[in-house]
């Protein structure tokens, strides 16, 4: 006889790294990088499929992450990568004819399902934990009920990110950040 189960495979949360986009409206200040997802403050991040119900016979997606699709909150494992790729985007954008300076990275914890990779995970639910500002970040934010911008640098997006988000967010250069451990209780944060 075989025993299959169906519990999870992590008992307490992941915790892996994103880059994310400031955005320049101040009701949800990030946004993911590939798709229009934007994190709202307060609140776990849920992962759904965009892929095109192409197979459903009740035209509904699948619930994500799967392991036969590419949805999911995505999340790099290592630190020093995710970093690597925060000082890419900045010095040498994909798309962009100039720099993009309002990308921010840090610590995000997932939960739920989740699908191991390589270099990182695909996950059900996240929330950031912990915010890296670089000390070059600049964007413009529009004021609320004014159709005016100003300009934001590091510190204050930081202070923005923190009282936004509750969670820590520090100003400084990607390779001198050192990982941190889940503390105790975090895994309970969302229940």
């Amino acid at each position: 006889m075989t025993f299959t189960s169906n519990a999870p495979d992590y008992i307490e949360p992941i915790v892996g790294y994103r880059v994310w986009r400031f955005c320049e409206a101040r009701i949800n200040l990030l946004h993911s990088l590939s798709l229009r997802e934007i994190w709202c403050a307060r609140q776990a991040a849920e992962a759904v499929c965009f892929a095109l119900p192409l197979t459903s016979k009740d035209n509904r997606s699948h619930l994500a992450p799967t392991r036969d699709c590419s949805c999911g909150i995505w999340a790099i494992r290592n630190q020093r990568r995710a970093a690597r790729l925060m000082t890419s985007l900045v010095q040498r954008p994909l798309m962009h004819l100039a720099p993009i300076v309002n990308l921010v990275w840090g610590e995000v914890v997932l939960w739920g399902h989740v699908i191991e990779h390589q270099h990182g995970y695909r996950a059900q639910y996240a929330y950031p934990r912990l915010f890296y500002v670089p000390t070059h970040f600049r964007t413009l934010v529009v004021e609320p009920g004014v159709s005016r911008t100003r300009r934001v640098r590091a510190p204050e997006a930081a202070q923005m990110l923190s009282d936004f988000y509750g969670v820590e967010a520090v100003v400084g250069e990607a390779r001198r950040f050192r990982p941190r451990a889940v503390p105790p209780g975090q895994q309970r944060l969302f229940e």
